[in-house]
């Protein structure tokens, strides 16, 4: 189902890269049964419910295994000629989106074919398939290696809504320091979930890259291939390296949250201080004048209580303003 409640259409893409030439798209039920020349490169998208298009089943392609992840923890299987991967790719566009889909890619290092199998759509391989494999020419690459570019472009989608992420946790402290809202809170819980959840699905994946990156891995690829998974296993740690930066990010914006909070309190507690100094202080003359003694300020009649009265007020509010006037003047400075 998409976004709008809506069945995702299935469909299968077949792209065929000749060297020299643009990649074109071609309807897999065109290919006859001769193998691929060494200088060709086939990959084929399947996204949904789909059945397996006959020039995969003829070079051995496991249906099941494109299905669903099988029960290792390595998130990688060999069966045959065929090596399949189990990818956690993020959909959509780049954003604050960290809903994961699996991604499996299937590599056929002999028949120079590279299969992608999604439930639903994915965001970079939408784009390569619609926009940009027309302007590949991917037909002298090895398998390994297209199939390890295509992983790179999985993991620039996790950068991508990084930067995203990084933006909207700039946009909240900016708000915080200018005035912190209880509603800054509820972002940045949503945010932390966010980081949480990238770098979760990140690290379902650690097995993967770390096994490719692993000799064995490649031991009988060409050089070149085994150094192309190499920098893809490199690149994977820079992208989970700043999963977990992006963790520090929102931690750092609920100190600036509490912070700001704490200092708005010790300004409220400042002027409480104040007015209440002020206050006692009138409040003791009121009661020096409360004592029974006999005074001439006691028989000047209701005159020389409104006098009292307005001098009592005039004291106090100089007071009050005084030591508001004092604490702006030290917030500013």
């Amino acid at each position: 189902m998409d976004e709008n409640g809506k069945p995702d259409e299935a469909c299968v893409a077949a792209l065929l890269f000749d060297a020299g030439f643009d990649g074109h798209r071609i309807d897999p039920a065109s290919l006859n049964g001769d193998r691929l020349h060494d200088d060709q490169l086939l990959w084929i998208d399947l996204q949904g419910e789909v059945g397996l298009p006959a020039v995969l089943e003829r070079n051995g392609v496991d249906l099941s295994l494109l299905r669903a992840a099988p029960a290792h923890s390595e998130g990688m299987v060999r069966a045959g000629d065929w090596t399949y991967l189990y990818a956690a790719a993020l959909r959509g566009d780049s954003g604050r989106r960290t809903n994961a889909e699996q991604l499996v890619v299937a590599i056929g290092d002999r028949e120079n074919i590279v299969v992608t199998a999604h439930a639903r759509p994915i965001g970079f391989l939408q784009a390569l398939v619609e926009n940009e494999a027309e302007h590949l020419r991917a037909g002298l690459l090895h398998p390994a290696s297209f199939a390890a570019s295509l992983l790179d472009r999985m993991l620039t989608d996790y950068l991508d809504v990084r930067d995203a992420f990084e933006t909207a946790v700039d946009r909240i402290e900016l708000q915080v320091l200018r005035r912190p809202k209880p509603a800054h809170l509820s972002e940045l819980q949503q945010l932390r979930r966010h980081a949480s959840r990238l770098r979760r699905h990140l690290a379902t994946q650690r097995d993967m890259f770390d096994g490719l990156a692993r000799p064995d891995f490649s031991s009988d690829l060409p050089r070149e291939v085994g150094r192309h998974w190499q920098l893809l296993a490199s690149r994977y740690a820079r992208t989970m390296a700043a999963a977990e930066s992006a963790r520090e990010l929102v931690n750092g914006s609920f100190d600036v949250y509490t912070s700001r909070v704490a200092e708005g309190t010790n300004e409220t507690m400042r002027v409480l201080t104040v007015v209440t100094v002020v206050l006692g202080t009138l409040s003791v003359v009121a009661g020096m004048l409360g004592m029974n003694f006999q005074a001439e300020l006691f028989e000047s009649g209701d005159g020389g209580f409104w006098w009292t009265v307005v001098v009592m007020a005039g004291v106090g509010l100089a007071g009050i303003s005084a030591g508001l006037g004092w604490s702006v003047w030290r917030r500013r400075g």
